[in-house]
């Protein structure tokens, strides 16, 4: 009986290990990821870009192009992740993981929004200020986006 017990005990460990190790996502999961993503993003963006520069045009235009290149950077940040097997559970992202994914992934996309708004602006204060009022905005709504998507069990997988 208690052989039966170590040993189940011992294959549980086993299982549990590989679930931890091999569990990734899909391309199809990222690219659903990122189109999701990158909707909630560009509404922040050009909400904050309106309330920065007062002009719609001006906010239309910083949110279209990071729409492009966000969306890439995004795609190319989840695959980046997915070959990290740090902070995965049982086919769950533990917070920590989350956090540190939505600290990565805010550096990045503030650096291409100051970059685009500059571009667009012409300003640098404007530029700053957009992507600086967006740090702190999008930490949040990352941080719910990776903690929503982690509740759906579609395009993850065990290999």
């Amino acid at each position: 009986m208690l052989v039966d017990v170590i040993l189940n005990k011992k294959y549980a460990r086993s299982v549990i290990s590989k679930i931890h190790k091999n569990h990734s996502e899909t391309v199809a999961r990222s690219i659903v990821k990122a189109v999701s993503w990158r909707i909630l993003g560009t509404l922040d963006t050009v909400i904050i870009a309106y309330f920065v520069t007062g002009t719609i045009a001006q906010a239309l235009s910083i949110g279209f192009i990071e729409w492009a290149s966000k969306m890439i950077l995004y795609f190319l940040h989840e695959r980046a992740w997915n070959s990290f097997h740090w902070g995965k559970t049982l086919g769950k992202e533990k917070v920590g993981r989350s956090v540190v994914k939505a600290i990565g992934w805010r550096i990045l996309g503030t650096l291409d929004t100051i970059l685009i708004a500059y571009f667009v602006t012409g300003t640098i204060t404007q530029a700053l200020s957009i992507g600086f009022i967006e740090w702190a905005s999008k930490m949040i709504l990352y941080f719910v986006h990776e903690r929503s998507w982690n509740m759906f069990h579609w395009g993850k997988k065990c290999d």
